[in-house]
C-alpha cells in the first residue's frame, strides 16, 4: 500500500478503502506558504481542532484539569522488561497499574481525547525473559482500557532492535480483541526497523478492525521536526502517500517534542519546538525523555537554581532562563513564579508549575497560529520575524528546505490527478 523508502510510492491495496478504520477529519483551513492546517477531529465524545499541544497528565494534569484549553490528554506508560516481568508474575501489581490508570483515564475523559502511549525502556544489552512476541501482547492487554480514545503502538528507547518487530507483531495481534482505536508510531530506530514495523501494521489492517489509516504518531526522542530534519522529511512523504491512497487528511501527532537536548547551556535558544506546527505536526506532545549524561554533569545539574530553568516566550520564539526572562518581559503570572523559584519547594512541584505555564503560552500561541490560518494570514512571514528564528541560522534553512520541498512536491501531486 505505501512503503518507507527514500522515494516513497504506492502499491495496489489489499482491502476496500471503504473497510478501513479512520477517524473523522475536517480540514477547515491551509496555510498557503507553510505546512501548518486547521483541522478538526472527531472522537467518540467530542471533538477537537489542530495545531494543538497535548496535556501532559504527570506533571501538568493537577494543575491544568479545569481549564478549557485542553483537548488532547496524553497517558505516557513507561515500561523496562523487569518492571513487565514483576508485574506478569505479582497480581497486586498489576492491579495497582490498573487502579493508577483507571484513575487517569477517568479524570481526563470528561473533556479530553485520551491518547496512551506505551514506551518500552531498557539496556540495549537486556533481553525479556518473556518471548518478545508475549510481551507485546502483554502490554496491550495492560494499555488498552476502556475509555482511552488512541493507543499508539509501542515507541521504544535503548532497546535491542532484534526485539522491537517481535514485540510490535504481539501488541498488533493482541489488540485485535480491543474496541480501542489503534494508530502507528514511528519509533527512534533504523530504517530498515522502521520498515519492517511498517509493513507488520500494514499487514494487520485486514486482520484488525481497529487499526486506523489517518492517524500517525513520530517519536521525536526529546528533539524536534528542526533538528531531526531527515527523519520529519521521510514522515511527511509517508503521509502524502497516505493521503492519495485514502483520499483523508492524516493527522501527525509529534511525540516527545522538545526545544533542544542541550537548551541548559544557554541562557536563550530558540523555540525550535514550537516551529512543529509550521512543518506538518498537527498534535504536539511533550518530551518525556531525560538523556543520558554522566554523574559528573548530574550532579552539577542537580545544583542548578530553579530561576535558571527555562521558560517560553511565544512574543520572540525563544526559551530564556527565568531570571533573565522576568528582567527582559516581566509580566504578572511570571513574576509569580519567579517568586515561588526563591522560595523553599521541592524540584518536583516547581517542575510541574514552570510545565503548566509553559503550556499555557504554548497552547495560547497555537491559538494565534489557528486564528492566522482561518485568516488566510501569511504564517512564514509571521514566523520568520521572530527573534528566535533570526538568530538561528541552521533553523531557518531546514525549514526552508522542508517548506520548499512539500509545496512543490503537492503542486506536482495535484498537476498529476489533474
Amino acid at each position: 500500500m505505501f512503503s518507507l523508502q527514500k522515494n516513497i510510492f504506492i502499491t495496489p491495496a489489499k482491502i476496500s478503502i471503504l473497510d478501513m478504520v479512520r477517524l473523522k477529519i475536517d480540514m477547515l483551513s491551509k496555510a498557503h506558504d507553510v505546512l501548518c492546517r486547521a483541522l478538526r477531529v472527531d472522537y467518540a465524545r467530542g471533538s477537537l481542532e489542530t495545531p494543538t499541544r497535548v496535556l501532559n497528565v504527570h506533571q501538568e494534569g493537577k494543575i491544568l484539569i479545569r481549564r478549557d484549553i485542553n483537548r488532547v490528554a496524553e497517558i505516557y506508560l513507561q515500561f523496562s522488561f523487569e518492571r513487565l516481568e514483576a508485574m506478569f508474575n505479582d497480581f497486586k501489581k498489576q492491579e495497582m497499574f490498573a487502579r493508577r490508570l483507571r484513575m487517569l483515564v477517568s479524570r481526563y475523559s470528561r473533556q479530553n481525547m485520551v491518547v496512551v502511549i506505551p514506551s518500552i525502556e531498557d539496556r540495549p544489552s537486556r533481553a525479556p525473559s518473556m518471548s518478545p512476541k508475549d510481551v507485546g501482547c502483554y502490554i496491550a492487554d495492560l494499555v488498552c482500557f476502556p475509555d482511552v480514545d488512541l493507543v499508539t503502538t509501542p515507541i521504544f528507547y535503548r532497546v535491542n532492535e532484534e526485539f522491537i518487530p517481535q514485540i510490535v507483531d504481539g501488541f498488533l495481534e493482541a489488540t485485535g480483541v480491543f474496541k480501542n482505536k489503534i494508530a502507528f508510531a514511528l519509533p527512534e530506530a533504523s530504517m530498515e526497523c522502521k520498515r519492517t514495523m511498517l509493513n507488520l501494521y500494514q499487514g494487520y489492517l485486514d486482520k484488525n478492525d481497529n487499526l486506523l489509516i489517518n492517524f500517525i504518531c513520530m517519536d521525536y526522542n526529546g528533539s524536534n521536526p528542526i533538528s531531526k530534519h531527515v527523519d520529519h522529511n521521510l514522515l511527511l512523504r509517508l503521509v502524502k502517500a497516505m493521503e492519495i491512497e485514502y483520499g483523508s487528511e492524516v493527522v501527525i501527532y509529534g511525540i516527545n517534542v522538545k526545544y533542544s537536548k542541550i537548551g541548559r547551556k544557554y541562557e536563550k535558544i530558540t523555540a525550535r519546538d514550537l516551529l512543529a506546527p509550521y512543518l506538518g505536526v498537527d498534535i504536539i506532545g511533550p518530551n518525556h525523555r531525560r538523556p543520558i549524561i554522566a554523574k559528573e554533569v548530574a550532579e552539577t545539574l542537580h545544583k542548578v537554581h530553579f530561576y535558571e530553568k527555562k521558560v517560553l516566550d511565544t512574543n520572540r520564539y525563544l526559551y530564556v532562563n527565568l531570571r533573565v526572562q522576568v528582567e527582559e518581559q516581566r509580566n504578572p503570572r511570571l513574576d509569580k513564579l519567579f517568586m515561588i523559584s526563591r522560595k523553599s519547594i521541592s524540584k518536583k512541584e516547581f517542575e510541574a508549575l514552570l510545565n503548566a505555564y509553559n503550556a499555557v503560552e504554548y497552547l495560547a500561541e497555537l491559538h494565534n497560529v489557528k486564528k492566522l490560518i482561518k485568516e488566510k494570514g501569511s504564517l512564514y512571514d509571521y514566523v520568520t520575524r521572530k527573534e528566535g528564528l533570526l538568530q538561528d541560522g541552521i533553523a531557518r534553512k531546514r525549514m526552508d528546505v522542508i517548506i520548499k520541498s512539500m509545496i512543490r512536491r503537492e503542486r506536482q501531486i495535484d498537476e498529476y490527478l489533474k
